[in-house]
């Protein structure tokens, strides 16, 4: 795993390969989008798709606990896909990593998913949050749109991690399009880190980059700085080895 460390005002962040921020002055993990029981939902609807993507995202999502020793977990949205979602295929993958991280202490900043899957069990030990949740003047939330409405209402000092777009970013070289790769996107007229979806089995939009911004791709196990548009306010370094933690 590598890692781009990356500081955004008074903030200093480790965007990860595997798709997850770690913030370190929090000792936490910042996810999105895990989607987990999309395939189940699926295959509930006679569409065959291959088993396993739940505990493939929840293996990946221990792993980095593990590596960064982190005693927090910020999950920004859509954590499960739908009620149809959760069936004891999913279920049971989740209650055991419950089980096997029970002293981390999780947050959920609920999107759009969430809000169609319903109330979740309090034996999850899970602090929800209906829309947004903020965190040493730093905003959790799902959606852009909605991290947008709050730095207006802020007068433009709000700081945002979100996700729900799920960004991709187009490679390209010599006029060829090489396809899209999963990326991490600040957006620097905005103030927003939109993190890339952490699932294993979801979607990619293809973002585009304005003047400012900075993308970093996730390609296997590798972070890779690319799409640099203009000056930014983003120190990024790239290519270390993961945290060792």
């Amino acid at each position: 795993m590598t890692e781009s460390t990356i500081q955004l005002r008074d903030h200093v962040f480790e965007l990860l390969s595997a798709g997850a921020v770690f913030w370190s002055d929090q000792n936490a993990v910042v996810v999105a989008d895990l989607h987990l029981g999309k395939d189940a939902t699926f295959r509930s609807a006679s569409i065959g798709v291959p088993v396993g993507s739940t505990q493939r995202t929840l293996d990946r999502l221990a792993e980095t606990l593990e590596q960064t020793g982190a005693t927090k977990l910020f999950i920004l949205g859509d954590l499960f896909h739908a009620r149809s979602s959760l069936r004891s295929e999913t279920i049971g993958p989740w209650e055991r990593f419950l089980v096997e991280h029970s002293e981390i202490n999780r947050l959920l900043v609920m999107g759009n998913h969430d809000q169609h899957v319903g109330r979740l069990p309090d034996r999850w030990g899970l602090k929800v949050q209906p829309a947004e949740a903020y965190v040493n003047d730093v905003h959790l939330v799902h959606a852009p749109d909605d991290a947008e409405r709050a730095r207006s209402e802020s007068n433009g000092k709000s700081l945002s991690l979100c996700g729900h777009i799920h960004p991709a970013f187009r490679m390209t070289a010599r006029h060829e399009t090489l396809g899209k790769l999963p990326c991490f996107w600040w957006r620097n007229s905005k103030q927003q880190l939109i993190l890339p979806a952490f699932g294993d089995f979801t979607g990619t939009h293809a973002i585009r980059c304005e003047v400012g911004d900075q993308v970093w791709v996730m390609a296997d196990d590798e972070l890779i700085a690319v799409g640099r548009k203009g000056p930014s306010v983003v120190a990024a370094t790239a290519g270390a080895k993961g945290p060792a933690r």
